[in-house]
């Protein structure tokens, strides 16, 4: 940037980074979904208030385990299935119980010796929240595909505009023709600026909204590792102000000479 198309690499490659994590988002509520219906089809026990014998501690600890082992069993086969959870997570089933579901909820299932109503009830809720929290990213997600579908139809129009006279010379022109131009450059100004009030305001708002999935309170950083700038369509905009900056420049002096 900024040669003639390279802008559109810039939001092309921002694009697949948004598409990828809609994917993999959308992968994880359906994830969750299929969690939810392995706990509801597990029966539950109501605890006993009764001084245990040693047998009874015995079958207790037995089952301990086996709560245990059940509840692993069905998240593995599930959320840890994903085929983007090694990549972009890699955590053991504790480390990963506690960051989805919290500390509360995780020691709830290491020290059950039974899956009691309550127990059963905790779960469905956490893993109910996790499907609400993809649900409102993935809206946030779709609002950045509109965002950077609505930039790219913009960045195409002042490309197209400012390389459609770059190999006219001004001082052949009339001044009808030059102030036809001047005009034309300065309603896309107008508009680069507006998208660049628009997407600073955005930005803004986001920073104080949790879009979950790990607390990423910073969209841009987090989604667009892979590109050499943080906020892509800032930097398009401010590329292109500059060059149309430059352009309403030539023309005034053209027509004051």
């Amino acid at each position: 940037m900024p040669e003639r198309d390279s802008w559109s690499v810039y939001i092309e490659t921002a694009a697949d980074s948004v598409r990828q994590e809609h994917m993999e988002v959308k992968q994880e509520c359906e994830a969750f979904k299929r969690f939810c219906q392995r706990i509801r089809t597990l029966e539950t026990q109501i605890p006993q208030i009764t001084q245990p014998s040693f047998r009874t501690q015995q079958i207790r600890s037995f089952s301990e385990q086996s709560v245990r082992d059940v509840i692993e069993l069905c998240y593995r086969e599930t959320v840890m299935a994903v085929d983007h959870y090694e990549q972009v997570y890699g955590n053991s089933f504790g480390d990963e119980i506690s960051a989805e579901f919290g500390n509360n909820v995780a020691v709830l299932i290491l020290e059950a010796t039974l899956l009691s109503p309550l127990l059963k009830q905790r779960l469905l809720q956490a893993a109910q929240q996790c499907i609400n929290s993809r649900r409102i990213f993935l809206k946030t997600l779709e609002d950045e595909q509109n965002t950077l579908k609505a930039a790219h139809s913009t960045c195409q129009k002042i490309q197209q505009t400012l390389f459609s006279n770059e190999d006219n010379s001004l001082n052949t022109l009339s001044n009808r023709r030059l102030i036809e131009q001047y005009e034309s450059i300065r309603s896309l100004d107008d508009e680069c600026e507006k998208w660049l009030h628009r997407r600073q305001q955005q930005i803004h708002d986001r920073r104080s909204t949790n879009s979950t999935k790990g607390e990423y309170r910073v969209l841009c950083p987090y989604l667009y590792t892979s590109l050499d700038v943080t906020y892509p369509i800032l930097t398009i905009f401010v590329i292109l102000h500059e060059q149309l900056q430059t352009r309403k420049q030539q023309i005034f002096r053209s027509y004051i000479r």
